[in-house]
């Protein structure tokens, strides 16, 4: 950083230097302030010396003291000067530039939120929401805060089913002198293979500051993948693991089935069970938004909405049921699963005549 900005009434603003690149040995670097538009004696007192890093230390502080005043001014300017005999013990920045600002300043609270892969179930990751104040002020600063839900579903616990993050709420506060505060947000991972997705913070209520920002969003990266489970040596390329969910037999399938099997349904189209690693409905989903993918061998392509969407016990992979569409031909068929803006690999299916 090589720039601060400071409200007048902070009395005091401390200036911390780091040193880099190793730590042996003793280290001494000057400093003096430097007017801008800025003058010393009657907007900051101005101060020089030198900072001696004993060996193993990688921090010092200074301290330099802002006059308040009554005038109403605009913004003023003064630098902090690094020098060294030695040009090769100083890195960047050397200088940093104060900006003053009247008293009459209200700060404005700024946020920033970095993506998070979101990790697989039993494990959980910290979102961190970095809040910034534009300028060090004498007077404390604070905000009400509280998550909610874009694509992404918060609830109080990770161990609610189908929950993305665990929401929160509070109050941020910024002591005289801070400018950043951090707000972590627990991200609950999962094995459902599911689109990007997204929540906010959002601030209220701010005391001795104003709301610079829209709700600050959070982006949950998914590191999980559908895969529709095929045949380790079927008699085609590729060859899906189903099976006629009446009659439990292996493809090639009938598009209706036999007149001889008896069933209470009406609609006498076969229907097909597969299964898929990563599929997990959220709550209060149907299983119609798990879409099954058909095409033949022209390109031409069948779409069908899942019938019955179920975990199966004690496996990590999910039974899906489809009705198989009217018009299709004798003939293989190629065969993915959409949901939750996530596309399967594909496998091959075979139509009897």
């Amino acid at each position: 950083m090589n720039s601060i900005r400071v409200i007048e009434d902070i009395g005091l603003v401390t200036i911390t230097v780091l040193r880099k690149g190793g730590t042996l040995g003793n280290l001494t670097v000057d400093y003096t302030t430097i007017d801008g538009t800025a003058t010393a004696g009657q907007d900051y007192t101005s101060i020089s010396g030198s900072l001696t890093f004993s060996n193993g230390e990688t921090t010092k502080t200074l301290q330099i003291p802002i006059i308040d005043d009554a005038v109403t001014e605009p913004d003023e300017t003064f630098t902090l000067v690094l020098r060294a005999s030695n040009l090769e013990t100083l890195g960047a920045p050397a200088t940093l530039v104060v900006t003053l600002q009247d008293r009459s300043t209200v700060p404005a609270i700024s946020a920033n939120a970095v993506p998070v892969v979101e990790g697989n179930t039993g494990t959980t990751t910290e979102a961190l929401f970095t809040f910034t104040l534009s300028a060090a002020t004498g007077r404390l600063v604070t905000a009400n805060y509280a998550t909610a839900n874009l694509d992404a579903f918060g609830s109080p616990s990770c161990s609610n089913p189908g929950t993305d993050y665990e929401t929160a709420s509070g109050t941020i506060t910024f002591q005289p002198g801070n400018t950043s505060v951090n707000v972590p947000v627990k991200i609950c991972g999962d094995n459902s293979a599911e689109a990007t997705e997204r929540f906010r913070i959002s601030l209220t209520n701010p005391v001795n500051a104003v709301v610079d920002f829209s709700p600050a969003t959070e982006t949950i990266l998914d590191d999980d993948f559908l895969e529709l489970l095929l045949e380790d040596s079927g008699p085609v390329v590729n060859q899906v693991a189903a099976l006629d969910a009446f009659l439990m037999l292996r493809d090639p399938f009938r598009v209706a089935l036999p007149d001889w099997l008896a069933t209470t349904e009406s609609d006498r189209n076969t229907r097909v069970m597969f299964f898929v690693r990563g599929l997990q409905l959220n709550p209060g989903e149907f299983p119609s938004a798990v879409n099954v993918v058909i095409i033949d061998n022209n390109n031409l392509s069948f779409t069908t909405r899942a019938e019955d969407v179920r975990a199966v016990p004690n496996t990590d992979f999910t039974q899906v049921v489809f009705r198989l569409p009217g018009n299709m031909h004798p003939g293989t068929y190629t065969v993915s699963v959409v949901v939750h803006f996530q596309t399967s690999n594909a496998g091959t299916i075979r139509i009897a005549p």
